[in-house]
């Protein structure tokens, strides 16, 4: 039996991120299989609360870009899966309305 994918690196490497209303933030995986070949990939799917926003095939690592972030807060997840099982990593990512001030 071989061993599941195992997440090994994400970016941001903190569990909650901030942003501004309309703001571009990416999240990043890497995975590792834990086998000999190199060769082994994986899928990735994205998820922003719940809903599937990417997904990524024969992957050793992926990144997802969003710039639609509403005021509030998202949970966004990395889902890496192969036949043998599958491992994840969430953010909480928060987001403020930006303020302008305007001189005059």
């Amino acid at each position: 039996m071989r061993p599941p994918p195992v997440i090994t690196s994400y970016s941001p490497d903190v569990n909650v991120v901030y942003n501004y209303e309309g703001d571009t933030r990416w999240f990043e995986v890497s995975t590792y299989t834990r086998l000999a070949s190199s060769d082994r990939k994986v899928d990735v799917t994205w998820t922003i609360n719940g809903t599937i926003v990417q997904t990524d095939s024969a992957a050793t690592s992926s990144r997802c870009t969003n710039t639609s972030a509403k005021a509030g807060v998202c949970i966004v997840k990395a889902i890496v899966s192969d036949p043998y099982g599958s491992d994840e990593h969430e953010w909480i990512w928060k987001s403020a309305i930006s303020t302008v001030v305007l001189n005059g």
